[in-house]
Order: structure tokens, then sequence, then C-alpha cells
């Protein structure tokens, strides 16, 4: 959620130093992602498991990010890039705000071991 944060700081920036802070607090983000979802993989799979996970979110990323480069230049067209850079902000925050929903509900669901 933190790196939408930034890019939408970035979309917001007016000045070039302003958007090289965003992108800098932003991209702090990065690694704190994959940590975080190194640390969640191993806990919820098997070791067995692990190399066909990350296959698994190597494929879905790549796709992603074909798909988005693909369709950029026509949604810059239709509007502007900075509207297109805040888009991408908080289509990815609506994503981490989902994930953690979908993280609660299955806390929730989870039986009581006591």
């Amino acid at each position: 959620m933190w790196l939408g944060l930034g890019f939408i700081l970035i979309g917001l920036a007016p000045t070039a130093l302003l958007i090289m802070l965003a992108a800098a607090a932003g991209g702090f983000s990065g690694p704190m992602n994959d940590l975080a979802f190194i640390d969640m993989v191993q806990k919820k799979f098997a070791v067995s498991e692990l190399t066909k996970v990350f296959r698994l979110r190597m494929a879905v990323e790549s796709a992603g990010t074909l798909f988005f480069m693909l369709i950029s230049p026509w949604l810059i067209h239709i509007s502007s890039v900075r509207t297109v850079i805040i888009g991408c902000g908080v289509v990815w925050i609506l994503s981490g705000v989902i994930g953690l929903i979908m993280e609660f509900y299955t806390f929730l669901a989870l039986p009581d071991f006591q």
C-alpha cells in the first residue's frame, strides 16, 4: 500500500525535486513487500511447494506488467501521464486493502488453538 501512496505522490508532485522525494519514499516499500511475501509463503506452504508458488508469482507479475504496458499508451492518450500514475497508485492501494481484508477474514476463520 505504501508503494501505491508513493505513486499517488509522484502524480501529484509539482516539481522534479518532489517527484524524486516521492519516488524515494515509495521505493522503500519494494523490499518490505518482498520480505512480507516471502515470510507469508514460508508459513503457508510446504518447502516442496515453494518453487511452484514463486514461479506462479513471477508469471502473474509478468503477465500483469505486459498487460498494463500494452494499455499504457492508450491510457495516457485518453487522459494524462499524471492521471495514469495516480490511477496506478489507487489500484495498488485498493489491491493492498483487498488483500488485507482477505487476510483478516482468513484469520477469523481459523480454529482457535489453545
